[in-house]
């Protein structure tokens, strides 16, 4: 009941692919994580993960910090939250 359609990436202001937002799913604005960690989490080849990662740092939706950490930016969070598939007006009309 609150589930949109599915949009093609090419197809979204942001151009983020179902595989992208999982990623970006996974990480924080606070808090870096280790490639290595993500991928061994997601089950991602580490070669896949970091096509992905360059992609998505490219974008300004991830960064990557002195030690190697990667973490979500304000445009991360802000593409996450206007691409999600989950309807805020009617999440709220069921929780009502």
């Amino acid at each position: 009941a609150c589930h949109t359609e599915h949009q093609n990436s090419r197809t979204t202001r942001h151009r983020l692919s179902p595989r992208d937002a999982t990623i970006l799913a996974h990480l924080s604005p606070s808090a870096s994580v280790r490639q290595s960690d993500l991928g061994r989490h997601l089950g991602v080849a580490k070669s896949t993960l970091s096509e992905a990662l360059r992609w998505l740092i490219e974008c300004g939706y991830v960064a990557r910090d002195p030690n190697d950490e990667i973490r979500l930016t304000p445009h991360g969070v802000e593409a996450m939250s206007s691409t999600s598939v989950l309807q805020r007006d009617r999440l709220e009309a069921v929780l009502a």
